[in-house]
Parts: C-alpha cells; sequence; structure tokens
C-alpha cells in the first residue's frame, strides 16, 4: 500500500519499486498465498509500469487474476483482468486477440455473478468499433454506445469509467480526424482533472501522448500559437515518462517531438525524428505507435512534396494498423489515398 501511495501521490516510482520489491521478498518468505491476488494487482498495475516492459507485468497481473478467483477474492481478479486488457492495450496487443480475451474474462464475470467493471468497460467498444468494417457505425453512434453504457455503469466506477470514456474519444477521434471533436474533449478531460484520475497509471502517459498529437494538428490547421504552447508543455510531460521508462516511451516523446520541429520548419531535424520513433516503436514492440509514426510521417513528406517518401510510409503505416488489427482505421487511409 505504501508503495503504491508513493506512486500515485508523489509520482516517486523509484523508492515505490523498491518498497514493492521488498513486499514481493517477504511474500516469498512467508509463503503467502491468499492475499497475493490483491498485492500482484496493485503492484503491477501502479509501480512497476516504469521498471519493466508494460507487456512484461502482463503475465502477473493473469497471475493475480487467477490466485483471486482461486481464493474467492473476485473484486481483485477481475480488477487485475481490467489491468490485462489495458496494458495489453497500451502496449499493442493486436486487437482481434485482445477482444476475445476481453469475452473470456467476461464470460468468467458472468459465472462469478461479478458485473462491477468488466461487463461495461469502455476499452471493449472501442476495440469492436476499431476492428471492424462496419461502416453503419459512425463515431457519433460510437458516442452514444459509450454514454449508455456509463449509464449502466456501478456508481462506485463511474468517475473512472467517465475519464476512461473521454480519453478513448480524444483517441479515436484523432485518429479519424476529427480534430475540432477532439479539441472538445480534451477541454472535458482538462475539466474532469483527468491527469490527476490517471496518476500513477500508464494511462496518464497515453492520454498525454494523444493529446500532444492533437495539440500539433491544431497547432498547424488553426495557427494558433496555444496549440503550440501546449505540445510543448506535453512534450516536457513525456520526456519525464520517457526519463524514468525508455522502453515503454520512448517513442511517444521522438514522435510528439518530430512534430514540434516539423510546425517550426526544421525539415531535416523532423526527418530524423520522425525515422527515430519509428524505429523506437519497432524496437519497443509498440505497433499501434509504429502506425502513427508511419502516418504522421506520410503527412509530414506528403506536405514537403517528397512523394515518393510519403507513399512509403502511407504503405507501412497501413500495413502497420492491419497487424494491430486496426481494420477501419486501415480502411480510412485507403479510402483517403492520396497517391
Amino acid at each position: 500500500g505504501f508503495s503504491i501511495s508513493l506512486v500515485t501521490i508523489f509520482s516517486d516510482f523509484k523508492d515505490a519499486y523498491c518498497y514493492g520489491m521488498l513486499a514481493l521478498e517477504i511474500k516469498d518468505r512467508l509463503q503467502v498465498t491468499q492475499k497475493t491476488s490483491r498485492l500482484l494487482s496493485g503492484l503491477y498495475t501502479f509501480v512497476f509500469i516504469l521498471n519493466e516492459p508494460l507487456n512484461s507485468t502482463i503475465k502477473s497481473l493473469r497471475e493475480s487474476y487467477t490466485r483471486g478467483l482461486h481464493y474467492g477474492d473476485n473484486e481483485y481478479a477481475f480488477a487485475s483482468a481490467i489491468s490485462v486488457l489495458m496494458h495489453s492495450f497500451f502496449s499493442g496487443k493486436e486487437l482481434t486477440s485482445l477482444e476475445s480475451d476481453y469475452r473470456l474474462f467476461k464470460d468468467k464475470a458472468d459465472e462469478c455473478n461479478h458485473k462491477r467493471i468488466i461487463n461495461y468497460h469502455p476499452l471493449f467498444l472501442f476495440i469492436v468499433f476499431m476492428v471492424r468494417n462496419d461502416t453503419s457505425q459512425s463515431l457519433n453512434d460510437l458516442n452514444e454506445i459509450w454514454e449508455s453504457s456509463l449509464m449502466k455503469a456501478p456508481e462506485e466506477a463511474e468517475v473512472n469509467f467517465q475519464c476512461r470514456i473521454f480519453s478513448l474519444q480524444l483517441q479515436v477521434k484523432y485518429l479519424f480526424g476529427d480534430y475540432q471533436s477532439a479539441a472538445e474533449i480534451a477541454e472535458k478531460c482538462h475539466d474532469h482533472n483527468i491527469e490527476k484520475k490517471f496518476s500513477g497509471r500508464y494511462d496518464l502517459c497515453h492520454h498525454i501522448f494523444y493529446y500532444g498529437l492533437l495539440c500539433a494538428v491544431l497547432a498547424r490547421t488553426t495557427k494558433d500559437e496555444k496549440w503550440a504552447f501546449q505540445l510543448r508543455i506535453q512534450i516536457g510531460k513525456i520526456q519525464e515518462w520517457a526519463s524514468l521508462s525508455p522502453f515503454n516511451c520512448e517513442q511517444k516523446l521522438s514522435l510528439l517531438e518530430a512534430e514540434l520541429v516539423f510546425l517550426e520548419n526544421s525539415d531535416n531535424e523532423a526527418k530524423i525524428k520522425f525515422d527515430l520513433a519509428v524505429e523506437q516503436a519497432a524496437q519497443n514492440g509498440f505497433i499501434q505507435d509504429k502506425a502513427i509514426a508511419h502516418e504522421r510521417a506520410y503527412m509530414f513528406y506528403l506536405d514537403k512534396g517528397d512523394v515518393n517518401q510519403a507513399s512509403q510510409h502511407y504503405g507501412n503505416a497501413h500495413d502497420a494498423y492491419l497487424k494491430w488489427g486496426a481494420k477501419r482505421k486501415a480502411m480510412q487511409l485507403s479510402e483517403n489515398c492520396p497517391f
């Protein structure tokens, strides 16, 4: 509990990691079994997310889920299930496989008559939207479904759900080019103090990243200096995450920096930064960040009149989105092909 407080209140990941490792050592020495779901869930959701590659936390979270079910600690079992889904999503797990994981967790929750969170989690709705080529469902339809799911959520989870929905709305609206609506969602995120709600979780890094990408686009399209100012602020925040956890965050930092120098017309530096973002995303296993980096590089080269480089990055972005399982996004790229 102390290590989690160090993260969520003081953002002290270094000392929290030391206390977390001590807690695991004590557990092993005392051969504790019944309460391990609570320990593992807290440590691998909050404390260890910057000290280890994000996808490496999933194994321990699955163990927490299994042990929680075994000892009847369903609350922490399904809290761990949610963390499995979120960390899998953030680290770029293929979306159709992630959809299958969700359905397995949901079936188990139904069997245990435990519907506190798992049945109405907004991430599932995002995944379904992204993996299916159902053009009859619009972004507005998705928003209505999210709002409906929020009404069904337990009261104690409503605030967390609202923040999660805002964050996912910002991401999906950015990805599909609805920048004005994304800016309105960003205002709601600020009004709901989403950064405080996400404190200590990788969700915060993810949210800052997409807000930074949005700021970059709006800075170019509106010429309003406030967006360039906000972009620099988000870069500063991501720099802190990347300094603590380069294997989880450095590709996000490089892409935001690429967008900044693109905005400042430093073309040679932008080329280097876009290439670095693609390379780091591939090396760290974040396929969705690789797809976005290729897409933004394609837009950069298209703006500069380099059709050859633009077309290469466009094709790579399309392929990476498909590899991620985001068929809807890949289809949108195909439908708006400029070549």
